[in-house]
This record gives structure tokens, C-alpha cells and sequence, in this order.
């Protein structure tokens, strides 16, 4: 005997999130359907905030921005505030980034600020203890303010 239940976010919001949140914990899911928007721009801006700090200001910072996200880098009063709101496709400009900035763009980006941080936290299991370190040399690296707009897509992902 098989049942097949449909679960819909309109019917019951807090089980349809619950059943969301544990996917495949409840069963095999045997169909999705994705609601998906057309393409759209996004202008961020990201700056350090102190964890304590966000604590405090939570709200504000969820209601000033389309769509908002923060980075807490544990073991450090150390955080990424970064906020993201919809622009108009008239006030993107066309800027081409040469190869050159584009190298240097993965290299801090994707080289150091991923792969790098990925292989330190493998050594951090033999070694807990640079753990710690870790977090606090990568908070003060990418705790930089910045201004960027760009495809969504582009905004949205990030490595992790």
C-alpha cells in the first residue's frame, strides 16, 4: 500500500516548510515544480558588521533590502553584512571587465577565498586549534566593503 500525498504551501504553510526543509526525510519525492522569474539585475552591498552588532539591528537590516544575507565567521565578533535590491535594466552599464581583472577577480575570489579556505579546514581537522586562526585571518580578508551590480544569478551563488 502506497500513498501518495500533495502538499501545497497554500494549504498549510508551517507543514509545507517543514517537509521542505527535510527533503526526502518523509518519503521519495517523486515530482517537484519550481516557480522560477525571469532574469533580473541586482546591485549589492556588502560591509563588515560585528556579529553583536547585527544581533541588535536584525530587523532593520532584513527590512532595508530585497533580499538580505550575513556571513558570521565563528569564533570572531566578525560578519558580512550584504544587501541586495532589484534594479532597473536601464541603470546597468555595459562594463567589460579585461582578462586581466578577471584573473586577479579568481584568484582572490575563488582561489584563495574558496579553495584555500577549503584546504584550511581540512588541516583543521588533525589540528582543531586553527580553527580559530582561520576564521579570523578570512574575516579580516573578505570584511571589505563593495559595491557591485550584476545578474542575479551571479549575486545569489556564492562558493561555500
Amino acid at each position: 500500500n502506497v500513498n501518495i500525498n500533495e502538499y501545497y504551501l497554500d494549504d498549510d504553510e508551517d507543514l509545507f516548510r517543514c517537509l521542505t526543509c527535510s527533503l526526502g526525510t518523509f518519503g521519495i519525492i517523486i515530482s517537484v515544480r519550481l516557480q522560477v522569474s525571469p532574469l533580473f539585475y541586482l546591485e549589492l552591498n556588502q560591509k563588515p558588521l560585528e556579529f553583536h552588532t547585527f544581533l541588535n539591528t536584525l530587523s532593520i537590516h532584513y527590512a532595508s533590502s530585497d533580499h538580505f544575507r550575513y556571513m558570521w565567521y565563528p569564533h570572531t565578533n566578525s560578519g558580512i553584512a550584504y544587501h541586495l535590491n532589484r534594479i532597473q535594466p536601464r541603470l546597468i552599464t555595459n562594463n567589460k571587465k579585461s582578462i586581466f581583472s578577471r584573473i586577479i577577480s579568481w584568484f582572490s575570489n575563488s582561489l584563495i577565498g574558496h579553495h584555500l579556505l577549503e584546504l584550511l579546514f581540512y588541516f583543521s581537522l588533525y589540528f582543531p586549534s586553527l580553527v580559530r586562526r582561520i576564521n579570523r585571518i578570512y574575516a579580516k580578508l573578505e570584511g571589505k566593503t563593495l559595491h557591485k551590480i550584476d545578474r542575479c544569478d551571479k549575486l545569489f551563488n556564492f562558493d561555500c
